[in-house]
């Protein structure tokens, strides 16, 4: 056996001895006293692989916060930046949708404003319609009737078109 090596139970078990002539030991001694060093032994062994293997499950688990406070930050991390992201695309369309409304509200005064001028002109041909002073006011629907068909007809057409000069 080598020096420092740790014996294991079985090294016990199988340890034989040389028989000396001069002072030798009772056999039957030795070997009741081996087998009791052996079982005591064993059980030792037993218990000390047990202790190591608590030891090394005692380390996993005291190591085991350590990797969750590292998971948990580099979690917490990682949804700070999300968020940072989220707030950052949420300004941007924000920013978006009040360029887009700045836009539909000066679409909306440019079409009042048209309506209200479009509206003008017909208050001012009704009024000048019903006071007498518009040309068409003199006009009766018959008329008006009568000239448009007129104005569709071949002749009409030809008067109204300019001779081109060949």
């Amino acid at each position: 056996m080598e020096p420092g090596a740790i014996l294991n139970p079985q090294d016990i078990k199988e340890q034989t001895f040389g028989l000396s002539l001069i002072k030798g030991y009772n056999i039957e001694e030795v070997d009741q006293f081996l087998e009791a060093v052996y079982q005591d032994y064993l059980k030792l062994y037993s218990e000390r692989e047990e202790l190591q293997q608590k030891v090394g499950d005692l380390t996993r688990h005291l190591d085991t916060p350590r990797d969750s406070d590292e998971i948990i930050k580099q979690v917490i991390a990682s949804a700070q930046q999300t968020a940072e992201g989220i707030v950052k695309k949420a300004r941007e369309d924000a920013q978006e949708l009040m360029q887009d409304i700045n836009l539909l509200l000066e679409q909306k005064e440019k079409f009042a404003k048209e309506f209200r001028d479009f509206l003008k002109g017909w208050l001012n041909f009704l009024d000048n319609y019903n006071s007498g002073t518009h040309p068409l006011s003199k006009v009766s629907p018959v008329e008006i009737s009568c000239q448009e068909e007129l104005s569709d007809s071949p002749v009409h057409r030809l008067r109204s078109e300019k001779p081109e000069i060949i």
